[in-house]
């Protein structure tokens, strides 16, 4: 187990598992991004200090999913832990028992979540059920990845216990910055990384949803779509998909990532020549790495090389996640 770490994730191999009915169907949708380089980071106009240099980085095969995790996903999630005591719900937040960690929210807590609860039972309207998870914390996320690693038969990844992580093991767990980057701007056939999470350079409201507003006074509530939503079936959509096959890697939510933030992070990988599937976690480190923008982000914090941050312990309508599975280490 580890605690204050930068380390390298073992190349893997083996068969990807479908667990059954019990889960969401749409877990067999999981996408394969296919081991080999891309480069991390930024060295154009648009870049920011923290996203230079760039980085040549190998990564192995992994899994991705091609939306941000739903309310409906979630709410699964949530009625089957508090079924087992794992969680407890007070004054409307979400807790993880013991150790005592906040994991979420719902509406009696904040009414920007549609995740209900009523007579120890979680629900979500049919009309939120599309909707990306909103107001929950990193480990709120590290929470649904653990779920998962426990309906597939697989190890934890995460211990709630020590706040460390398994090396080694094959399971589902949020994405590394390199991972979430990857998949959402790299162009293997092209070998290059397009500035959005569409594959394209130009940013448009036919393709994401984000701030076209130029004051921040103005601002309406939440103004979330449906994961996915931007189809080019949807009225007044153009299909906005990556090369990989993932939606929304370009506004809607911001995304949890794996990684504990750091803003010397790419210098140091330059440094150091450490490029095989790099990732940076910190035990003693409030901070977790979130990417892709969100419905209230300006242009510039949609493009795939943008990083950003916010304390783990942050719960809010812009921050979702989205997930990844990686086989076990040889």
């Amino acid at each position: 187990m580890l605690g204050l770490v930068f380390f390298f994730i073992l190349e893997t191999g083996g068969t990807f598992l479908i667990y059954g009915s019990s889960l969401p169907d749409k877990l067999d949708q999981m996408l394969f991004v296919e081991k080999g380089d891309f480069v991390l980071g930024s060295a154009t106009a648009y870049y920011d200090e923290d996203e230079y240099p760039p980085n040549i980085i190998t990564l192995p095969d992994y899994y991705i999913y091609p939306y941000p995790v739903t309310n409906e996903e979630y709410m699964l999630f949530l009625n089957e832990w508090y079924e087992d005591e794992r969680i407890r719900v007070e004054n409307g937040n979400i807790y993880y028992q013991s150790p005592e960690i906040i994991l979420a929210q719902t509406a009696e807590a904040d009414e920007d979540t549609p995740i209900y609860y009523e007579s120890n039972s979680f629900y979500v309207p049919d009309s939120s059920v599309n909707y990306p998870v909103i107001e929950v914390t990193w480990f709120g996320a590290l929470a649904y990845t653990e779920w998962l690693n426990e309906k597939y038969g697989l190890d934890s990844v995460f211990h709630f216990e020590s706040k460390t992580f398994e090396e080694g093991v094959a399971g589902f767990r949020l994405p590394t910055e390199c991972e979430w980057e990857k998949a959402a701007g790299w162009n293997p056939e092209e070998n290059r990384k397009t500035k959005y999470g569409f594959q394209q350079e130009e940013l448009s409201e036919k393709l994401a949803n984000y701030n076209t507003y130029e004051d921040e006074v103005l601002l309406p509530p939440p103004r979330l779509t449906p994961v996915g939503y931007y189809n080019g079936k949807n009225r007044g959509t153009e299909k906005a998909v990556s090369f990989y096959g993932g939606y929304d890697f370009s506004g809607n939510v911001y995304e949890w990532c794996l990684d504990s933030y750091r803003s010397d992070y790419y210098s140091s990988i330059f440094r150091t020549g450490m490029t095989y599937h790099p990732w940076w976690y910190d035990a003693e480190n409030p901070y977790a790495a979130v990417r892709g923008g969100a419905w209230l982000s300006y242009p510039e914090e949609l493009r795939t090389a943008n990083r950003s941050h916010f304390h783990k312990d942050t719960h809010c309508n812009f921050i979702g996640f989205r997930i990844v599975y990686q086989e076990k280490g040889d």
